[in-house]
């Protein structure tokens, strides 16, 4: 603790100047009280006893910084010359100076002289002056080339609209103007005891250290100048440069510090390997939030600042020097107005890709990048704000829709648990049967992102997922990491083959079958019906189809997160729905007609993976209608009763439907001269499963029934049924009717698997 907030502390002074150490925000703070400024003369003093084994820290503070004065970096110099040859520190933040010093405590009196007669300084010597120049230039040149401060900037001059003084480095073609007199005029206008505070932290005797400050204000000269009332209005935008290498900073402007620190540690916790910085202003605490990724940046920091967290004190800190500053920038920063918005990008881009020949290379590449950032930069902090989004609240829960059609939906249910689902849209209706499998993969290594949370992989003829089951007190974890992984999902090489070894090791006779009846169905789109996949395809999709497809599918108005337990639903729909709002617009890409309609071949003829002659009957129904699913399971009802005898056995039977129309498959076993007369049969059969149609669809709907109660009582089953639409879908007995019939009118196609030595019989 005592080294992050010390690095947040520093930050507020270092951040402007060229940049501050970068670290993690602490992930617990915790300390009581406020710090205790009291008039001293017509100064402020500060001081906290804190047992430091005889030393004693010190600051002057001048509430006057970069942001007063033109030039911004005749504030600086100021600074660094005056503390020239005096033992002093100091440094500058847009809105104060600090000067510091250090020193035993039984000798206070030292502190306190030497910091006077830098708070009465008046005139500048050439020679302090000429050093200040040389070191403004040497820490300009360090910080222009590092990319990480340059983000920085460019984020808070993103929020900032632009701000003069926001940079106390200032520009190097304004150097000329930073004169001798007018930097003593800044120190004249600013510097005096009723702009200043000392802070002083340690074991000194506190009666020795008023005693000391005192009378050295009795001696010191006014400022000239009354502190400026500095109006602060927070911008949305952002700033890119591009360089040989990329960092990203997010700006955002907060109300107070312990919520500003809370943000910051949120959104660290969300990204990997980012850091944070908070620093005052008059008017707002300004969040600095820095990441690899522009895309992810913006969307810890929407996160971060819409929830919150934990409210920490900001004074929670063991080390003297940085609690110091925290007093300090706190200090100069006060206003009664506090701004609260805005969100500032400033993006460095790895490039060199513009056109050598134009003026500005670059010129392009800049514009593209900041017209898609500073877009997506508006639509998050709209979200963050509720626009564009539509929310419904009833006595069960809460949904949530944006404008794209992403949706979150919530069901509040005193169970104990809470059950996480998401959905994406699609998937196996692409996928040709060289790739089938696909999804199944993509949900695998979703469900392996999210692996903490014990996630489980489904996917089906719609969609394909993830479902998690945990603890009240998690649910909000398991939503940000959710999130998280659906904006990026997290793999490598190794753990796709980790997902593909286990999903070639989950494939069995059932895969096999099913797999079957969809190479005469669907031929085009066989995961429409066997979304497992096979041996072959499986082992033929590669890392670069993966990445495609999942940049293809994760996309707005294809992703569903719902969500089923004890939790509150409004705030945790909110949440969910941040989490999705830096999903990339969709490809505008051609409906695939893959699966628009059977396959030509009725009969397929394959090797029987055993020593069995078995054919797999497969029909379709190409018309989609509601509770297609129902009707299917009475057709296969129907086909089983009338189809199974001791001559033909019904050996596995499956159904199904999806957006383009219901399925059946039957695999039956016999003898070679029942197979080959099954065309016969199956006709006679026909008119038997019609006369059974009426029974088949009234045990369909009691059973179909019987799932959806089971699957309302178990929260994981129903999160799953809620991210896939399909909850409170009604059950339409005339649909149902007529998709059974069509299933059972239609034209069957055939696979016939045979074990080689029977091939080769047949052959001669």
């Amino acid at each position: 603790m005592m080294r992050a907030l010390g690095v947040i502390a520093a930050s507020a002074v270092l951040v402007a100047c060229g940049g501050a150490p970068r670290a993690v925000v602490p992930r617990a703070v915790s300390s009581s009280g406020d710090e205790q400024v009291a008039a001293i003369g017509d100064a402020s003093l500060s001081v906290i006893a804190r047992p430091s084994d005889g030393r004693t820290w010190m600051s002057l503070w001048i509430d006057a910084g970069s942001r007063d004065v033109d030039p911004a970096g005749i504030a600086t110099v100021a600074a660094w010359a005056i503390a020239e040859g005096r033992g002093i520190e100091a440094r500058v933040i847009p809105d104060g100076t600090e000067l510091h010093v250090g020193c035993e405590s039984a000798q206070v009196e030292a502190c306190v002289e030497a910091l006077a007669g830098a708070l009465g300084a008046r005139s500048i010597e050439e020679r302090a002056l000429d050093a200040a120049l040389e070191r403004l230039r040497a820490t300009r040149r360090g910080a222009r080339a590092d990319v990480a401060r340059a983000a920085d900037r460019l984020a808070i001059a993103a929020l900032t609209g632009d701000a003069a003084g926001m940079d106390p480095l200032g520009e190097a073609s304004a150097d000329a103007s930073i004169t001798r007199a007018e930097v003593e005029r800044f120190v004249a206008t600013h510097y005096g005891p009723a702009r200043a505070l000392f802070v002083v932290i340690g074991d000194a005797d506190e009666a020795r250290v008023r005693a000391a400050i005192a009378d050295a204000l009795v001696r010191a000269p006014a400022a000239s100048g009354v502190r400026a009332a500095r109006a602060f209005v927070p911008s949305v935008g952002a700033r890119v440069d591009v360089d040989e290498q990329s960092a990203t900073s997010v700006a955002l402007a907060v109300s107070d510090v312990p919520r500003a620190l809370a943000i910051a540690r949120r959104a660290t916790a969300e990204l990997e390997g980012g850091s944070a910085s908070v620093f005052p202003l008059r008017g707002g605490e300004i969040v600095l939030l820095r990441g690899r990724d522009a895309d992810e940046v913006i969307a810890a920091a929407t996160y971060a600042r819409a929830l919150g967290g934990e409210r920490v004190d900001a004074l929670a800190e063991d080390d003297p020097r940085s609690l110091a500053r925290r007093v300090g920038a706190r200090w100069v920063a006060r206003t009664s107005e506090r701004a609260e918005g805005g969100l500032g990008v400033g993006a460095v881009i790895a490039g060199g890709r513009g056109d050598a020949n134009a003026d500005d290379p670059d010129a392009r590449i800049r514009d593209e990048e900041r017209t898609r950032i500073e877009a997506l930069a508006r639509a998050s902090d709209a979200a963050a704000r509720g626009e564009g989004l539509t929310e419904e609240a009833d006595a069960e829960g809460t949904s949530i829709r944006d404008e794209h059609g992403t949706r979150v939906v919530v069901r509040a249910a005193p169970i104990g648990r809470v059950a996480i689902a998401v959905s994406i849209a699609g998937g196996v209706r692409d996928e040709p049967a060289r790739v089938q499998g696909r999804s199944a993969l993509l949900a695998r290594l979703l469900a392996r992102c999210v692996d903490a949370h014990d996630a489980e992989a489904w996917v089906d003829a719609s969609s394909f997922g993830a479902s998690v089951e945990v603890a009240p007190v998690r649910a909000l974890d398991a939503v940000e990491s959710i999130t998280r992984c659906v904006r990026r999902l997290a793999w490598s090489p190794a753990s796709l083959e980790e997902v593909r070894a286990r999903a070639i090791a989950s494939l069995d006779g059932d895969s096999e079958r099913l797999a079957r009846a969809a190479s005469v169905l669907v031929p085009g789109a066989p995961g429409m019906i066997a979304p497992s996949g096979t041996l072959a395809s499986l082992a033929a999709i590669d890392p670069r189809s993966i990445e495609r497809a999942w940049a293809r599918l994760a996309t707005r108005g294809a992703v569903t997160v719902a969500i089923v337990g004890e939790v509150d639903a409004t705030s945790i729909a909110r949440a969910a729905m941040l989490g999705l709002v830096s999903l990339p617009a969709p490809e505008s890409t051609r409906a695939s007609d893959a699966i628009a309609s059977v396959g030509s071949e009725e009969i397929v003829a394959v090797r029987s993976v055993d020593e069995r002659v078995e054919v797999t009957i497969a029909l379709r129904d190409l018309a989609p209608r509601a509770s297609d699913d129902v009707g299917a399971r009475a057709a296969l009802d129907a086909w089983i009763a009338a189809l199974d005898g001791p001559a033909l056995r019904v050996v596995w039977a499956r159904s199904g439907s999806g957006a383009e129309g219901a399925w059946l498959a039957i695999a039956v076993r016999g003898d070679e001269e029942t197979i080959a007369a099954l065309p016969a049969r199956i006709d006679r059969a026909r008119d038997a499963a019609r006369a059974r149609i009426d029974e088949a669809l009234a045990s369909a709907i009691g059973a179909m029934r019987e799932v959806r109660a089971r699957d309302v009582a178990t929260a994981r089953a129903r999160a799953r049924r809620l991210a896939r639409a399909d909850e409170d879908r009604a059950i339409d007995e005339s649909a149902s009717s007529r998709t059974a019939r069509a299933l059972i009118d239609g034209a069957p196609r055939y696979v016939i698997a045979r074990p080689p030595a029977a091939e080769e019989q047949r052959g001669r």
